[in-house]
């Protein structure tokens, strides 16, 4: 009945206990009629047979008739605890928590000497808050049988979860010194690599490959470990090695094998060892799920699919591959058997993860019909954006310690504007010591950042930063709080917070590039170089990598190293617009207008499909305006806004082309679409003025720079031209006050914190996760760095 988990300490060794899912939290009676009391049953053997036949039925996803066969049992023997133990787990397995409950109490007044009834009664008690309640009860059993290993690995998980970190030593100690198993040697060994104690981990370790029977998940363990806490890859490696050479037929070796090779980027390899793991004669639906999610990402979704249907057919219980299916066909845009994939596999185990896909889609789907209500269907924005909220918290219900729920419920609230619901949500995660806190934790600094309060978005980060174990990947913590402070023109603070991740993952590509650009700003030149090579040498697919390092040798005048860098970018990642947009603008500066042409048009051709191609549109369009050339410029600039109709940048470019052509009344028309459609762009105010001011209309001149300056109050030439017109018109007056304005926004000068616009920007590339390349593009005049010198360069050539 005990199932080992491998890796996860904080997971009982019994695994159906992970996956219970309770809808509510109230007393139910137990339906199983009036139980005989005798001490023998009539048919043991009969009541093997039953029992074999409740587990096939639970294998097949038949719940309901598992249970019944299970009261059928304990209405023949009162006393049989096997029966009372996986009645229990299967009530909680179908959300049913007060009946769950209910069951193992009266299973423990019936079989007081059924240890396994307390620990499960016990897990699913903390499981949903009631830590004071476990406690007792895993006091309980330990009364009963001291040193159990199954009560001491699920309580010392639980006290290691909340902190109490030697008093979670202590259980698994006592636990591994009455009997060396594999669980227990994993749990203390992870908790000592945990504090930082990597000897006193390794010995840990050593002592479970010599003495414990399961050696290949210890050896995965110590592998984990090591990749984590140390870095040593090579280590790592090696262990995995020695659990495939000490337990080869378990499958589960092969899926952390694949799993140690995802990370580090080897998706062939990672292919490689599950196709080869899949004909084994051990079967795990993990291993599927892990395949099918590869090749859906690879875009090879027909494949994808056939593997989950193959899967299928050997798991018809396993909610979670019809979770994998559904999240592929709402890749293929087939919505509505998505939703029905995700309601069936909820309908087998209402798991978190299958409610937050769920939510997801319904989610997108509200964004999709935001501009035509579909009252015929009954399905509005409003109403399917209150249909993903009731989702979110069916999914609380069902496991309220899931945290990438609680991020993704936070997300949606943010989005929409609730942004102080948003922070109920995420604290609400926090408070339930949710896993994956850290993100949870991410999230709630982005809502700072969101309000504009930088200085708690910064203490947010580095809370969640110091409470996070040593084993924990959280360099995307590190990421935000770097940007964060290269955000807030703190070099010097950024390097210290790229340095601190590194510490973690030293071989982390984006954390190695924020820690050169940081270089860069301080102008440690050679520092950076190395780090940017340190960066594309740990993941040669990093684009963003190779394109700051180009973009660095550029400015440095090393127009041929730069050129090789956007080629090894190129070779490695094909279809990364911003590669062929910085390679493109090189050949521009260096007057090779016909290599920057090709360059463009080869670029447009890989990367059609991916939004960010109007990078490479606008920056074209430029080019040719820059050489006259206004119709291919206005044709190139008219497909770019085909792709992202919002983009403010690229109306402005428009305008600017028609401005060129003195067709001034068209593009006047052109500004104010283009305000409508991205009405915080600061740069169509200012370009909008300027025309204004050249047609000698100085009072709708002054009226689109004041607004301009509400919209975007960090945009600095606003006040430059501003100030230029009312000079020009002699109003000393507003020219004073607008002095003071400027005064008090930007009194600070460069050191000053980072502000509200800054934080938006901050926020949109920690919430992305792309690269600080793109983050410290589009920084005002100011605060310019080497990725926009190029472009304003170019700008001032225009």
């Amino acid at each position: 009945l005990i199932l080992m988990l491998p890796f996860r300490a904080e997971t009982l060794s019994t695994a159906s206990l992970r996956t219970f899912s309770d809808a509510v939290h109230k007393t139910s009676p137990i339906l199983i009629g009036k139980a005989s009391t005798q001490h023998k049953p009539r048919n043991r053997e009969k009541i093997k047979q039953m029992y074999v036949s409740a587990q096939n039925e639970l294998k097949m996803g038949r719940s309901w008739r598992c249970i019944d066969i299970l009261s059928e049992i304990l209405k023949i023997d009162s006393r049989d605890s096997h029966s009372w133990l996986l009645l229990g787990r299967t009530y909680a397995r179908i959300g049913q928590t007060a009946k769950a409950m209910k069951t193992f109490a009266e299973g423990n007044s019936i079989c007081p000497k059924s240890v396994h009834i307390i620990q499960a009664w016990a897990v699913l008690e903390q499981k949903y808050g009631n830590v004071k309640r476990a406690r007792a009860l895993f006091e309980e059993g330990l009364s009963k049988d001291p040193g159990n290993a199954y009560i001491c690995h699920a309580w010392g998980s639980m006290e290691d979860r909340l902190d109490n970190k030697d008093r979670a030593k202590y259980l698994f100690r006592v636990a591994f010194e009455k009997a060396y198993q594999s669980q227990i040697c994993i749990a203390l060994g992870e908790l000592e690599a945990s504090l930082g104690d990597m000897k006193a981990a390794r010995k840990v370790f050593e002592t479970g490959v010599e003495r414990c029977k399961e050696k290949g998940f210890v050896f995965m363990a110590w592998a984990k470990a090591e990749e984590k806490v140390t870095g040593n890859l090579k280590a790592a490696e090696t262990l995995l090695k020695s659990a495939l050479e000490v337990d080869g037929d378990n499958v589960k070796v092969h899926i952390a094998h694949a799993q140690f090779e995802s990370r580090r980027g080897n998706i062939f390899k990672t292919r490689e060892i599950l196709v080869r793991a899949a004909s084994m004669a051990q079967k795990d639906a993990q291993l599927f799920n892990m395949w099918a999610t590869i090749e859906q990402k690879a875009g090879h979704f027909e494949k994808a699919l056939d593997i989950i249907k193959r899967a299928k057919e050997k798991f018809p219980a396993e909610q979670s591959l019809l979770q994998t299916e559904g999240t592929i066909e709402e890749k293929l845009g087939h919505f509505d058997r998505a939703i029905e994939l995700f309601r069936g596999s909820t309908e087998i185990r209402p798991t978190a993860p299958a409610y937050v896909a769920w939510a997801l889609l319904v989610d997108k789907m509200a964004g999709l019909q935001e501009n035509k209500d579909d009252s015929k269907s009954g399905r509005t924005p409003l109403r399917s954006r209150d249909e993903a909220r009731k989702l979110f918290e069916l999914g609380m219900k069902a496991d309220p310690k899931h945290g990438p729920l609680y991020n993704a419920y936070g997300s949606l609230e943010a989005r929409l504007g609730n942004l102080d619901k948003a922070r109920g949500i995420l604290k609400r995660g926090i408070e339930a010591r949710c896993s994956d806190r850290a993100s949870v934790w991410h999230g709630l600094g982005s809502i700072e950042l969101r309000q504009g309060d930088v200085s708690m978005a910064r203490k947010v980060f580095s809370a969640a930063l110091s409470e996070a174990k040593l084993t924990e990947d959280v360099s995307f913590l590190s990421h935000s709080l770097g940007a964060l402070e290269l955000g807030a023109q703190n070099p010097s603070k950024a390097r210290k917070a790229f340095a601190e991740g590194l510490k973690r993952c030293p071989t982390n590509s984006p954390l190695l590039l924020g820690s050169a650009l940081a270089e860069v700003k301080l102008g440690c030149i050679g520092k950076a170089r190395g780090l940017f090579k340190k960066a594309v040498l740990a993941d040669k697919f990093h684009a963003h990598a190779w394109q700051a390092w180009g973009v660095l040798e550029t400015r440095e005048g090393n127009c041929q190293a730069a050129r090789e860098l956007f080629e090894g970018g190129l070779r490695a990642v094909p279809t990364h617009s911003a590669l062929w947009q910085a390679y493109g603008m090189l050949e521009v500066a260096s007057g090779n207008e016909e290599r920057a042409r090709w360059l463009f048009s080869n670029g447009i051709e890989r990367c059609r499909g991916h939004s960010s191609l109007i990078r490479l549109l606008q920056s074209w369009a430029c080019f040719e305006l820059r050489c006259n050339d206004l119709k291919l410029a206005r044709k190139l600039v008219k497909e770019a806004l085909e792709v992202e109709p919002c983009s403010g940048a690229c109306w402005a470019v428009y305008a600017s082309i028609e401005e060129r052509a003195e067709n001034y009344e068209k593009a006047e028309k052109l500004y104010e679409e283009g305000i409508r459609a991205d009405p915080k762009h600061g740069p169509l105010y200012r370009n909008y003025g300027a025309l204004e001011v050249k047609l000698k209309k100085y009072g709708k001149a002054r009226e689109l720079l004041e607004v301009g300056l509400e919209v975007a109050p960090y945009h600095a030439q606003l006040y430059h031209q501003l100030a230029e017109l009312e000079a020009a018109l002699g109003n000393i007056e507003g020219l004073s006050k607008l002095n003071l304005r400027a005064q008090a926004l930007f009194r600070s000068g460069r050191g000053r914190e980072c502000n509200r616009v800054d934080a938006s920007r901050v926020l949109k590339n920690i919430s992305s996760l792309q690269n600080y390349i793109d983050f410290v593009h589009g920084q005002s005049d100011d605060d310019a760095d080497i990725v926009t010198d190029l472009y304003e360069a170019w700008d001032k050539r225009i």
